[in-house]
């Protein structure tokens, strides 16, 4: 979806932008099914804080924990890490 949007420039709110992708029928978009699953998704991503792309989440032990929200170098990564992982031992 990056690669999308920040490559070639599409409008990845238009489900014709997605007609490149291999192994997607587009036209399975407009279920109610994928719908349905698709507000799931930004919701449960919207409970874990993420509000915006790129997003970064880490799942340890069925516990979910936010990594980073937008674009960050390593250094602020792995120090988010890090403290994560010295939270849960």
């Amino acid at each position: 979806v990056q690669d999308l949007l920040y490559v070639h420039g599409l409008d990845i709110s238009k489900k014709e932008s997605f007609s490149s992708l291999k192994g997607l029928n587009i036209e399975d978009l407009d279920t109610e099914e994928s719908i349905a699953k698709m507000k799931e998704a930004f919701s449960f991503a919207s409970s874990l804080g993420v509000s915006g792309y790129p997003a970064m989440v880490l799942e340890l032990g069925g516990e979910w924990y936010r990594l980073l929200n937008g674009y960050a170098p390593y250094e602020p990564i792995s120090e988010r890490l890090d403290s994560i992982l010295d939270q849960v031992r």
